[in-house]
């Protein structure tokens, strides 16, 4: 009898000889595979010497044989998977292989479904709804998720409930294909009592609309961060009708996070020696960065301040807004001091 480690076996495959007595063959010829867990030997030749029967085998881990097939089933159906839905992006949608590329690595999901059902679904509701070409494709590039729901059931009824508020087709799809996240919110206990509390701030569909279009981001955060943002303009000294005066100019503050907006406000109050209402006349300046943009410009206007104690040429408000290009001509080409503070 042929006695090996199994240890030996689940690493390779040999080919080992077996001496059995010529009056067991009748169970060789019955069982030519004979299995030895985990081994499976397969007899390949028979041998009759000195009244035995000489079987050479080969000796192949029994997993190994079995998930081999399976292996490669499994890779040819992710293959037509893949195929299908590439077929799908590219062919029907207009995607180049560089944007599947990217939506592979966004979410590989996608490309795991067993049929493109539920994608091909998705695809012809938001053609239906009124999306143009680039929307469709901007709202599956930006969350490729939409392409797992169920386009009846958990897509069309956001679509709808924004065409009831009086939303134009167009106008549904610019701000769907902006934050399509919001296909994936609930309708009754998220994006209705959202949308709700941002017509009640704003006043009119059409201000809404002209907000979300600067500012897309906003119809996803939370009621209550939102909440929390205006509320904390109204702490840096601003009043509530300044608040809602710079959340109708320029809404873009509510995307950045209360940390930002205090250090912003800390700034333009406490440093730079703004009052308060500096942001409603430039909303910009809470977007802007401090480290990178408002300091560094504020030390070099700070230093032309120097040069001419009596009377600066130029405004700080000036300074802070200019653009990069003409900052940088106007102030630091000639300037190796002001190129120091500003860090180049």
């Amino acid at each position: 009898m042929l006695l090996m480690n199994s240890s030996f076996f689940r690493s390779q495959v040999f080919t080992a000889s077996i001496y059995i007595p010529s009056h067991t063959m009748v169970l060789v010829l019955a069982m030519p595979n004979i299995f030895v867990s985990p081994i499976r030997f397969q007899a390949v030749s028979l041998v009759y010497s000195n009244h035995s029967f000489i079987i050479s085998c080969n000796a192949v881990p029994r997993q190994q044989l079995q998930s081999q097939p399976q292996i490669e089933q499994g890779n040819e159906k992710r293959e037509q998977r893949y195929n299908a839905m590439k077929q799908l992006l590219m062919k029907e949608c207009g995607f180049s292989s560089s944007q599947l590329t990217a939506i592979i690595n966004k979410e590989p999901s996608v490309f795991r479904r067993k049929t493109t059902e539920r994608a091909q679904e998705a695809v012809h509701l938001l053609r239906d709804s009124g999306f143009t070409p680039d929307q469709v494709r901007n709202t599956i590039r930006r969350n490729p998720s939409v392409l797992t729901r169920k386009a009846d059931e958990q897509l069309k009824p956001k679509i709808v409930f924004f065409r009831k508020l009086g939303f134009a087709e167009h106008e549904v799809g610019y701000i769907i294909s902006h934050q399509p996240r919001v296909l994936g919110l609930s309708l009754s206990k998220s994006l209705s009592p959202k949308i709700s509390l941002l017509l009640n701030l704003f006043g009119s569909k059409t201000i809404l609309y002209n907000a979300l279009r600067r500012a897309p981001g906003i119809i996803v955060y939370d009621i209550v961060i939102l909440t929390a943002k205006l509320k904390f303009m109204e702490t840096t000294g601003l009043s509530k009708k300044e608040v809602t005066e710079l959340l109708l100019k320029d809404p873009r503050f509510l995307c950045s996070s209360i940390d930002k907006l205090q250090k912003n406000m800390d700034f333009l109050i406490n440093t730079a020696r703004f009052a308060p209402g500096i942001v409603v006349k430039y909303p910009p300046f809470l977007n802007f960065s401090v480290e990178n943009r408002l300091k560094p410009r504020y030390k070099v206007f700070e230093y032309l301040k120097s040069l001419l104690p009596s009377k600066c040429p130029i405004s700080l408000v000036t300074v802070l807004c200019m653009s990069e290009d003409n900052f940088i001509e106007r102030f630091l080409e000639e300037m190796p001091e002001a190129r120091r503070l500003y860090g180049q």
